[in-house]
């Protein structure tokens, strides 16, 4: 009885305690999560996980004092925060805000993209006087404004309008952009936590002309008259830094003769014989029972195993000297057939082939007409913890062949093919050379590797090399990091990559198809990279096909170049989707014949991008962007010789995004000032070249300034009304043209043209109404001779003419039609000036107005 009393009271307690525990997950549960929490700090204002669109704020409130918080940023170029908490988002990327409170801190990641739905000219900074910005809505969303005050539904911008905001004092504009069949109510605009949608922009009115405030739009350099000097500000290869080769290649790299007679022979049999190293020629190598080769002394060995051609064998190999060798280590696969299955001595860090650090250099010779075929199967192994020495059985991940700090060189024109499963194909820790040889490295039945294709750490050479890589991760990369060069700073010039000659075939299913920490010199016969998002992720992921740190060279005699990254697009133009070539610091490319499909930009540089070589003829450089969101994108593009189309959805060329200026500029160089003038730190000059663009936003646009000196250049351009076929820099900023046939059509609402400084008449022309794709426009001189005649692919209202058989002070008459031989007389329009406009609602002169800034008078 007592008994039962005792388990009744028991019973009691428990139900008391099971009923406090139900009641405090239920509040856990349905308190809302405004805010994010950690260890007694909080964050009201944000969630854990914020995005920022380029060029906004905001300000993070938390629950303690703002005096007593302190709040700092783990990536300054990406976003920086200020005392009050407040948070400018610079330029693409990933960053930690960190909110302190005496021991306590709270961490808010935050994404920084590109606005979605919008364009805006001007974004959050300090300004001296009345500042306005315009804010133009894509097609297919809309967007609610505010300013200073809560969102209402009634202000609103739909698909294609587009809004000029004036600020006379110190304002913040927020934006909310919605796709435009999204019904929203001022409850959910007004939300109490960001939004990933919403962006708010804040303009100083009167701040500080510090000349060291990089948010200060008059401290971003001069802008000089046009001519040999052009422009004072940066230049698309100030900075440019050739490519690295670190390690040259050297004859004994490329020594892949075959002699027997001076190798040690060794054929692995289906069956593991153990052979002791007392018992071995010379006592230089060993077999286990598990059929493990070990060598153990430096030297040259031709290794095959039993029935390479038909029999796969479980097998390994190992170099793991007694002692450190000045000479190198040579082992010529002679037509191996292994797979690691049934192996339960792996870890992590193991590969098929496996090199320790002992030897002087390893060499892989693959003799001609010889294939070699290795595999690795998932199997259990000890894998021990490098800190704690704990050791734990698990699934270890071995690799195809894996060289541990000693320089790896495969040579030879025979084959191998790499099946990794879990591991990556190829490995090394310190210099990779790959020449002539046939390589193959997949996963199994056609899947991708579990991991990277092949990679080494300090730099990767490919020499007429014949890849075929498909990988989770990269599929060729450099794996040195800015970590390491921190630590060591003499790592500064590493992390490089070369491709000359051979043809390679790169696909990665989750990461970036060719990815160098420094530089990447491209110059294969022939080379074709994709990339993809299977995994579908949203974060801290990169998808690029061609991607460097510092510089990307195309060199004159490249090859075919493909590449391809649309399958990173999900439901449309995602904000995961990537570049095709990319680069944070400079980009040159003088040759090659260049196909890209991008599912972000075509070409992206954080700093320059110089396409062409000067005096170059066109015929040496061929770029086709067939399909894109912006075509290229640098902070200053020059573009001097080649055949160039591009067609995109938003700009087709756009100077703007990054800078070489300003402070903590890191391996890339790259600082991004979204306040700044778009007349400062940017400007696109087009010296030659053989031009078409197509393109759904901005034809050709520059945050500062256009120039056009020379070439044949083809604009069809927006038929939205909030886009133009040109459009360049506010304040003083000039579009200027003194070489070169340019005709640059498309919608009439946001349409510009050249500003006074020109030194070859233009004339922007504007019709009554819009014509049809195909419809002709001719300049026609005194005589009848027509001068110029432009045939738009698309509908267009406004466009640009301009070509050196144009004559000042001299009349033209301009006609239009679909029949060349029966065009409508438009109007006439004489060059007293260099820049003219015509037609409906346009003006008279084209530029130069009050102060030579850059006045508009349509």
């Amino acid at each position: 009885m007592t008994v039962f009393l005792e388990r009744r009271k028991f019973m009691g307690k428990m139900k008391k305690i099971s009923a406090v525990i139900i009641i405090m997950a239920l509040v856990c549960t349905c308190i809302p999560n405004y805010g994010y929490a950690a260890k007694g700090i909080s964050v009201k204002n944000a969630a854990n996980k914020m995005q920022m669109a380029i060029g906004s704020t905001y300000t993070l409130v938390a629950n303690k004092k703002a005096n007593k918080l302190t709040f700092s940023s783990s990536n300054s170029k990406v976003a920086t925060v200020a005392e009050d908490g407040t948070v400018t988002a610079r330029k693409k990327g990933n960053a930690k805000i960190t909110v302190k409170f005496k021991k306590a801190k709270a961490v808010i990641k935050v994404k920084v993209k590109k606005p979605v739905g919008y364009t805006i000219n001007r974004t959050s900074g300090n300004y001296p006087g009345t500042t306005e910005t315009t804010v133009k809505v894509k097609k297919g969303y809309k967007v609610y404004y505010a300013i200073g005050a809560k969102y209402k539904t009634s202000s609103v911008l739909n698909a294609n309008e587009s809004k000029t905001f004036i600020f006379s004092k110190t304002a913040k504009l927020k934006l909310f952009a919605v796709k435009k069949n999204v019904k929203m109510s001022v409850k959910k605009l007004n939300a109490a936590k960001k939004n990933d949608n919403s962006a708010e922009y804040t303009y100083t009115i009167g701040g500080s002309n510090d000349p060291n405030n990089p948010n200060n739009p008059n401290n971003q350099g001069s802008l000089v008259t046009p001519g040999p000097s052009q422009y004072t500000g940066d230049d698309s290869k100030a900075e440019y830094k050739d490519p690295i080769i670190n390690k040259p290649i050297d004859d004994t790299d490329k020594d892949a003769a075959v002699d027997l007679s001076k190798a040690t022979v060794i054929t692995l049999p289906q069956t593991p014989v153990v052979l002791e190293l007392a018992d071995s020629p010379n006592q230089s190598y060993e077999i286990s029972s598990k059929n493990k080769l070990t060598i153990r002394k430096a030297g040259t060995y031709a290794i095959s195993t039993e029935g390479y051609e038909t029999k796969t064998i479980m097998a390994r190999i190992e170099v793991k000297l007694d002692e450190a060798e000045t000479e190198d280590v040579r082992l010529i696969l002679n037509g191996v057939n292994m797979s690691s299955a049934g192996m339960s001595d792996l870890v992590e860090d193991t590969g098929i082939i496996t090199c320790n650090k002992r030897s002087n250099r390893v060499i892989i010779t693959l003799p001609e007409g010889i294939k070699n075929v290795m595999k690795d199967d998932k199997a259990t192994g000890f894998v021990v913890d490098e800190d704690t020495g704990e050791v734990t059985t698990e699934i270890a991940y071995p690799m195809g062949i894996l060289c541990k700090k000693v320089p790896l060189t495969i040579n030879g024109k025979g084959s191998l093919d790499i099946i990794t499963i879990n591991g990556t194909g190829i490995k090394a820790t310190e210099i990779l050379k790959i020449i002539d040889s046939t390589i193959n490295v997949s996963g199994n039945n056609g899947a991708p590797t579990g991991n990277n294709g092949i990679s080494g750490k300090y730099e990767v050479q490919l020499i007429n090399a014949n890849l075929n890589v498909y990988s989770n991760g990269d599929a060729v990369k450099t794996t040195l990091g800015k970590k390491d060069v921190e630590e060591d700073s003499s790592l500064a010039e590493y992390g490089n990559i070369t491709v000359d000659g051979g043809n390679y075939k790169l696909k990665s299913s989750n990461s970036d198809g060719i990815d160098a920490f420094n530089t990447l010199n491209l110059k294969p016969d022939s080379f074709e990279v994709s990339t993809e998002n299977k995994d579908k992720q949203t974060a801290d992921a990169s998808f690029k096909a061609i991607k460097a740190g510092t510089t990307i060279l195309i060199p004159e005699g490249a090859g075919t170049i493909i590449a391809d990254t649309t399958a990173t697009m999900t439901d449309g133009r995602s904000t995961y989707a990537d570049d095709t070539i990319h680069c944070d610091g400079y980009i040159e490319i003088l040759g090659g014949d260049i196909t890209l499909k991008a599912g972000d930009d075509g070409i992206h540089a954080d700093s320059g991008l110089s396409i062409g070589g000067q005096g170059q003829g066109n015929e040496k450089l061929k770029l086709s962007v067939t399909q894109s969101y912006e075509g290229i994108e640098a902070a200053d593009i020059t573009i001097n010789s080649g055949t160039i189309s591009i067609v995109s959805s938003d700009d087709g060329m756009n100077a703007a995004g990054g800078s070489n200026q300003g402070p903590d500029m890191g391996m890339g160089g790259d600082f991004f000032n979204p306040s700044v003038g778009s007349t400062a730190n940017y400007q696109l000059i087009i010296n030659g070249g053989d031009i078409t663009v197509n393109a759904g936003g901005d034809g050709i646009d520059s945050n500062g300034n256009l120039y056009f000196k020379g070439g044949d250049v083809k604009v069809d351009g927006p038929t939205n009304s909030g886009n133009g076929a040109l459009d360049y820099g506010d304040r003083n900023a000039v579009c200027e043209i003194s070489g070169g046939t340019i005709y640059a059509a498309g919608a009439s609402g946001m349409d510009v043209g050249p500003t006074n400084g020109s030194s070859q008449p233009a004339v922007k022309i504007r019709l009554n109404q819009s014509a049809a794709a195909g419809t002709i426009v001719q300049l026609v001189d005194s005589t009848g001779k027509v001068v110029m005649s432009a045939q738009p692919k698309k509908q267009f209202q406004s466009i640009v003419m301009s070509c050196e058989a144009l004559e000042l002070n001299k009349t033209y008459t301009i006609k239009y039609g679909t029949d060349a031989n029966n065009l409508t007389e438009f109007t006439t329009v004489t060059f007293s000036s260099a820049s003219m406009s015509a037609g409906n609602s346009s003006g008279g002169n084209m530029g130069g107005g009050p102060g030579g800034g850059n006045w508009r008078p349509w």
